[in-house]
């Protein structure tokens, strides 16, 4: 045969839009409407192209008593939809032949996957790939998804030991733009790791041949040739050997075994196919195992070699239990459940896998990201990297950025990354919420789905299901040196049996499992008001009420997640408007379970007037107005500060002023207990009252046994220990104003604050600036004891109008503790009409650490080697944004004649290191303002996983 050359086959797809207002929408499929349910059948495959903007569901395999699957063997949805369009018609093309009899018509299937071109997000070319049950050694792609124009079906895949041996079953899938590739068993029905086992490589190209009478150039989907990389060899065709014993896998002796799950993933940045087992050594002391192998394609002009090699050396493990992907002694297992490739915005590949050293049953909860390799050396390109390497950057001739990447890979233990570094630790931890089902990355987040909970113990409840995420925190460099704790990423206590990012449209879309037998559901998040039954609709439309006209809305929004010192069992919005607030439990801890509120949970809400509350709140949401509230006027700024020992008391501030809400002797509420379930512990008799000394306040952080008060002229601390603070009586310090820090810009001001321990920063009208060298901002006594100090902002100066943190635990004031954070600064000039945002680490500090020159550092984003420079420019002015590593939005209010809007970042280019203009790219999120003038809160609810943007049109959630 002639040689084949690799050429994109496209297909179209027709998609049509449809506008919604509500909340998380439940998708249409073949059930009937009403039903409560999107399809009669059970779904088992979901697949996204790389935006998540075009996705694929399956039909899971029938069993008894469900009806006919019909057309929707393979649905299709894209963000504007609301109903999965069958993909399946009854006559198709296969190969070159017109209207066939469709074979994937009413059959179930058993795994799914797809191929993805470099037109995929244009919706061009990107392919189901499938393996039915009732045929489960072919290979079945779905060239033209436009009802299923055109078919190509491979012939049963050969196994790894005689190029004549048909596999007995495909166990796994997964595709690349050219490549397809399945896991095979050997021939005569034995296990994967018998003799014969392996992975095919299928080509998906064009060949000069002849067809007929015909000569041309004719599509192909052809098994290759591992070893010789040729496909339709006349005397047949291999897949690439990997069973008990590959030496890529077996130290020492054979495996004694390799389970029957695989999971393939493939990375487009390295161009490598990464291959995660559950395998078991041999018997010998020094035997041992690995559970990852990589796989790579050889392209020449005559044929294709496809190798699997090793992913990391032998040499590597040392009889240690936590080195994630091996183990040495005797019986050693393994266990990998899921892998997927990781490219940040800070353009490193990772691996992120699911699964540790040790049983099956005892690794379904553990999530690791592993540095990966890229090297001119192609057996190397792929493979574990050394955690410690410096990373090299690729420039082109002009300078411009490329690629960054790490070339010295892992070869001795103290080179290993270890499952207890909190750079390999996604969630910081085990996800304590059940067994991962499916996970997803995109960006720097990964998004995991539960479909069965954890059982309590005791009296302690079952955990909630559902989606959870967790964001990768960086290096100065840009590699990762830890990642956030595990927080829900969507309202909702489902069974999730997959989840999946959507960067075109913003939310999340995931399969809900309603029955063993079917009837499931398929959700999607959308903006809007909220929803009354399912999310926080009935608690924004108390909002809605609450601060209307003529309050002047919501003029604040703030959450606290139950880590909050003072809490203890609850976690809370707070709304500030017009000489009111709102105080709303949005979840409860129970034993070792956190449950969100939701749906009906907000329909009971207590109003007060004259400030004070004189009846038992007994419910989760309380309004208070009036009393000294009417006093401060308009409020922007609310915390729950404590005097860690026996009070704890809720602040308000606005343009006139600070109050606090306190019994009649100043008590607040005791922070061993919180507020309580429904605000039980806000007791009659508790009351706000004025603090004097304070005005035009912009932000109010609780930090240790301080309340620091930033105002547009000054940042104060308030040690809650001294005086009666419930009282209003307190001693404030002041430990910066603009007249000492910025003496050059005497018309200047403070805009924004973080907190943390020793260190402050602050956004100014001129800049950002933090306290200096070997200072304390908790015990500087005087401006002068702080050293103010200017940070140098990479290619930007100007008014830093608001700080956002990422850190291990959500809190702001936790970006020094364990292995600190980042933080991104939204630098706005509404003059010149023009933001960026800039990144910086910030290191970690102990109670021995002093702050030094690299305590915060610019993260290195550039565009031109050896310039450092932003992150993202948004090529206009912007006084929010926010990012959860996946979901970047930010926001403007009204300015003359630009009304309030809120934009989030393109699905492509992504957000990331060299990527120019990615911010000017920012599209309008669907939503309809009205007549509002202020955007003033841009905020993730840590309970629920909600997004909710609020201002003087009240609140809209992303659920």
């Amino acid at each position: 045969m002639k040689p084949i050359q690799i050429a994109a086959l496209l297909g179209v797809y027709w998609f049509t839009t449809h506008a919604n207002l509500g909340a998380t929408e439940l998708l249409e499929g073949n059930s009937p409407q009403g039903s409560g349910t999107t399809m009669t059948f059970a779904l088992k495959g979901h697949v996204r192209n790389s935006t998540g903007a075009i996705q694929y569901v399956s039909a899971a395999p029938t069993q008894a008593g469900m009806p006919d699957i019909g057309q929707y063997t393979i649905s299709g949805l894209t963000p504007g939809d609301i109903k999965l369009v069958p993909l399946i018609s009854e006559k198709t093309t296969i190969g070159l032949n017109p209207d066939l009899p469709n074979p994937l018509l009413n059959q179930p299937v058993r795994f799914l996957a797809s191929m993805e071109g470099a037109n995929a997000a244009a919706r061009l070319d990107f392919k189901p790939l499938i393996v039915l049950e009732s045929d489960p050694t072919r290979l079945y792609l779905i060239a033209d998804v436009h009802n299923a124009g055109r078919l190509y079906i491979t012939e049963p895949l050969n196994d790894a030991q005689d190029p004549a041996q048909v596999t007995s079953e495909i166990i796994a899938i997964e595709g690349s733009k050219d490549f397809a590739f399945a896991a095979v068993k050997p021939n005569g029905g034995g296990q994967f790791g018998d003799a014969g086992s392996g992975i095919a490589a299928v080509i998906l190209g064009t060949q000069t041949r002849t067809s007929g009478e015909q000569e041309g150039v004719f599509p192909v989907f052809l098994q290759l040739d591992a070893p010789t990389g040729l496909a339709g060899r006349p005397d047949g065709v291999r897949a690439a050997a990997l069973d008990v014993t590959s030496s890529q896998l077996a130290i020492g002796s054979p495996l004694a075994s390799i389970g029957q799950v695989v999971d393939m993933a493939w990375s487009p940045q390295l161009r490598r196919l990464f291959i995660a087992l559950r395998v078991e050594g041999g018997p010998g002391l020094v035997d041992g195992a690995r559970a990852l192998a990589v796989g790579r394609i050889v392209i020449n002009e005559q044929d294709h070699k496809f190798f699997i090699e090793q992913f990391a050396p032998a040499s590597l493990f040392d009889g240690a239990a936590d080195q994630i992907v091996g183990e040495t002694g005797s019986g050693a297992s393994v266990s990998l459940h899921f892998v997927r490739s990781m490219f940040t915005s800070t353009a490193f590949s990772y691996l992120v896998v699911v699964g540790d050293v040790g049983l099956p049953a005892d690794t379904k909860r553990r999530v690791y990201a592993l540095p990966l390799t890229a090297s001119e050396n192609a057996s190397l390109q792929g493979t574990l990297a050394d955690k410690d390497a410096q990373p090299q950057t690729l420039y082109a001739s002009d300078g411009a950025f490329v690629e960054r990447y790490i070339t010295k890979p892992a070869t001795t233990p103290a080179e290993a990354t270890r499952s207890t570094e909190p750079a390999a630790q996604v969630g910081a931890g085990e996800l304590p919420f059940g067994d991962i089902a499916d996970v997803c990355v995109y960006g720097d987040t990964v998004f995991v789905s539960v479909e069965d909970p954890a059982a309590g113990m005791g009296s302690d409840p079952d955990q909630i299901p559902g989606i959870f995420y967790s964001q990768a925190i960086f290096n100065p460099n840009g590699t990762i040196k830890a990642w956030t704790q595990w927080q829900r990423a969507v309202a909702t206590s489902a069974r999730t049996i997959n989840s999946g990012f959507d960067a075109l449209g913003g939310g999340i879309s995931f399969i809900e499992r309603t029955s063993v037998h079917g009837g499931d559901i398929v959700r999607r998040t959308v903006w809007g008001e909220g929803s009354a039954t399912e999310g926080q609709g009935l608690l924004n439309q108390f909002a809605l009420r609450y601060f209307a006209e003529p309050q002047g809305g919501v003029m604040g929004l703030f959450d606290l997640p139950v880590s909050t010192p003072g809490l203890a069992t609850v976690s809370l919005n707070i709304f500030v408007g017009s000489a009111r607030i709102a105080i709303a439990q949005t979840g409860l801890l129970q034993g070792s379970t956190f449950e969100f509120l939701y749906g009906n949970a907000f329909a009971n809400s207590h109003e007060y007037t004259n400030g004070t509350i004189d009846a038992v709140v007994n419910a989760p949401i309380a309004g208070i107005s009036g009393g000294v509230l009417d006093d401060l006027g308009p409020l922007c700024a609310a915390e729950v500060a404590t005097d860690q020992t026996t009070n704890a008391w809720i602040f308000v501030g606005g343009i006139n002023g600070l109050a606090v809400l306190s019994q009649a002797d100043g008590a607040g509420f005791d922070p061993a207990t919180g507020p309580g379930d429904q605000l039980s512990n806000l007791t009659p008799g508790f009351s706000f009252k004025f603090v004097s000394g304070f005005s035009q306040i912009l932000k109010l952080v609780a930090d240790g046994q301080y309340l620091y008060v930033l105002t547009l002229d000054s940042l104060e601390r308030i040690d809650l220990t001294q005086g009666n603070p419930g009282l209003g009586i307190v001693q404030a310090t002041t430990i910066a104003t603009v007249a000492s820090t910025l003496i050059t810009h005497e018309k200047g001001s403070f805009l924004d604050c973080i907190i943390s321990g020793k260190l402050a920063l602050v956004g100014t009208s001129v800049g950002l600036m933090r306290n200096g060298n070997g200072t304390d901002i908790s015990t500087a006594t005087t401006i002068a004891d702080a050293a103010w100090t200017m940070i140098t902002i990479p290619e930007g100066a100007g008014p830093i109008v608001q700080l956002y943190p990422v850190t291990q635990s959500g809190r702001a004031q936790d970006i020094t503790a364990s292995e600190g954070g980042y933080f991104h600064a939204l630098r706005g000039y509404y003059g010149k009409n023009q933001s960026q945002v800039n990144r910086f680490c910030v290191r970690a500090l102990g109670l021995a650490d002093d702050i030094t020159d690299t305590t915060v550092e610019p993260l290195l984003d550039l565009f031109v080697k050896d310039v450092p420079s932003y992150f993202l420019n948004f090529g206009e002015f912007r006084n929010f944004f926010r990012t959860d590593g996946a979901y970047g939005l930010s926001a403007l209010s009204k300015q003359f004649a630009t009304p309030v809007c809120l934009t989030q970042l393109p699905a492509l280019p992504p957000a990331r290191t060299g990527e120019r203009f990615v911010g000017v790219r920012s599209k309008k999120v669907p939503l309809n303002f009205g007549q509002a003038t202020q955007i003033n809160a841009l905020m993730r609810n840590s309970a629920s996983g909600s997004v909710s943007v609020a201002g003087d049109f009240a609140v809209r959630s992303l659920e």
